[in-house]
């Protein structure tokens, strides 16, 4: 085992104190998702609002993310929701969760409220500063990047946000880096940029020497074999259909259409490799979330004979406007995309806000529309306030006008249900990004695998009903969150991800 232990550090952005506390490694029960939830229930206020600065941030790298498991780069974000209804739990990539893990730091809890504008954590080892960035008012979310690699060096890893969260939009998201190369950072669907900008809170940043990997970077009980253990799972993840051949050759697009169709094959190429090696201004192009993705389907994006697609979101950005709008017009998706993401909002949540906006106002959108929107909400107009509070601002505005389609749908949910949620789940916990689970879920031998990587890790006796315990627990801390009635079942909401799944299932029949 590694002499660092690992760390949880609390941060106190009001006075400004850090604490320091240990982790303890031996045969703990208390990982990922679970320990996301606990922190935010041990530090963040009961009573507290969204925006209130007794609400607290818990950012949790995955059980395996930082040690050499594959596609293990993630981590957990996790807040509350607005009006006392819970936690929100964010799954982020990019290259700050591997920055974590390798500095031994299993948590960072985030308290109180800067006193000055654009503070930044600044995270060296295990140590930490709390200082501004100069200048980062109402810059654009590619300049704070740029800016932040300028003062902290091309290697640093960070995760904050752009206007949007600086207005505290309730539709403003994260950004986060990835090491040095293009796409130079992501803006994901999650919409707790308003927090950290309540928070006076720019960026969070890990400041590292080198992006290069040693051996096993985390503090493990049995690190060789762990390393053999991860490379017989990647090999299992690479034989996969989906994960070894479909979204490395087509990307996540490929996802989109349903794989119950096999004809959705034919509307990607695999053109779009060489496609992308033409884009010889950049000396390195992201083909994967982190570095040691087995599956890399960023750029893999390019429909035959038309332009490429740099990231899964602006894909599915496209095929949102081609659906609500009925506009086919790639030009238009990359403008919206690269307006959002300058803004820190994610150009698919935009699009599903501006739906359900034109529908309350009653106005047919056009493509002068849409950009219009984003213009609007650029100027911090009142009708870009608007698009930028999401669907909770326009249900509390347009009560009446706000149609069934836009809710949420809640039913109780069924045994299989049940079962890949907590599959799911349980996946998170450990940093595993969501696609590999066409490799492991339902898959007895692939969970058996992930036990005894998680032995290897952590010590102990582990099996697939113990990690399925862990995340059971995960579940019912989140529903017991929950403090309004409507909210109280935080585990009947089934992910859309899992439909995806049935249908692989069914196509392998």
């Amino acid at each position: 085992m590694q002499s660092k232990n690992e760390v949880v550090l609390i941060i106190n952005l009001t006075d400004g104190s850090v604490e320091k506390k240990p982790y303890p490694m031996e045969n703990t029960m208390t990982y990922g998702r679970l320990l996301a939830l606990e922190l935010l229930r041990q530090y963040g206020e009961s009573r507290a609002n969204r925006l209130d600065e007794g609400n607290a941030i818990a950012l949790v790298p995955g059980l395996f993310t930082g040690n050499p498991a594959p596609s293990a780069g993630r981590m957990l974000l996790v807040t509350q929701k607005d009006g006392n209804a819970g936690a929100q739990i964010c799954n982020i990539t990019g290259n700050l969760p591997e920055a974590l893990g390798r500095n031994g730091i299993a948590a960072v809890v985030i308290c109180g409220r800067y006193g000055k504008e654009n503070g930044i954590i600044r995270i060296s080892g295990q140590e930490v500063q709390l200082e501004t960035l100069p200048g980062a008012t109402g810059k654009d979310t590619g300049r704070i990047v740029r800016a932040l690699r300028a003062v902290y060096g091309k290697n640093c890893a960070a995760v904050g946000i752009g206007p949007a969260g600086e207005r505290k939009l309730s539709a403003a998201a994260v950004f986060s880096t990835y090491a040095e190369g293009y796409p130079e950072y992501y803006v994901p669907r999650t919409c707790v940029g308003d927090v950290f900008g309540a928070k006076g809170l720019r960026a969070v940043v890990v400041e590292e020497e080198s992006q290069a990997r040693t051996h096993t970077l985390r503090n493990t009980e049995n690190p060789e074999c762990f390393e053999i253990l991860a490379t017989e799972l990647a090999n299992r993840i690479r034989r996969n259909e989906i994960c070894g051949n479909a979204l490395p050759s087509y990307g996540a697009a490929i996802l989109q259409s349903g794989l119950n169709d096999r004809t959705v094959f034919d509307q990607f190429s695999d053109a779009s490799v060489p496609e992308i090696q033409r884009m010889t201004e950049f000396d390195n192009i992201h083909h994967g979330c982190t570095p040691l993705c087995v599956i890399g389907c960023l750029n893999r994006h390019a429909r035959r004979q038309r332009k490429i697609f740099t990231n899964p979101l602006a894909i599915e950005t496209g095929a949102l406007i081609r659906k609500y709008f009925g506009i086919d017009d790639d030009e238009l998706t990359f403008r919206i995309v690269k307006q959002s993401e300058d803004l820190g909002i994610s150009s698919a949540e935009y699009i599903e806000n501006f739906r359900l906006y034109s529908k309350c106002i009653g106005e047919t959108v056009t493509e002068e529309s849409l950009i219009g929107g984003l213009d609007e909400i650029e100027k911090d107009s009142p009708e870009g306030r608007i698009l930028g509070s999401g669907e909770a601002g326009l249900r509390m505005l347009y009560p009446d006008r706000m149609t069934k389609d836009a809710m949420e749908a809640r039913r109780e949910p069924s045994e299989r249900e049940k079962s890949l949620r907590e599959q799911i789940v349980a996946l998170d916990s450990l940093g595993f990004c969501i696609f590999t689970a066409f490799a492991i879920i339902d898959n007895s031998e692939s969970w058996k695998l992930l036990a005894k990587m998680t032995e290897a890790r952590l010590g102990g006796d582990w099996t697939k009903q113990k990690l399925m315990e862990q995340s059971r627990k995960s579940l019912q801390m989140e529903a017991d969150f929950s403090r309004v009635q409507a909210e109280a079942k935080a585990g009947t909401e089934i992910p859309g991800f899992a439909s995806v799944l049935e249908q692989y299932r069914e196509m392998k029949k």
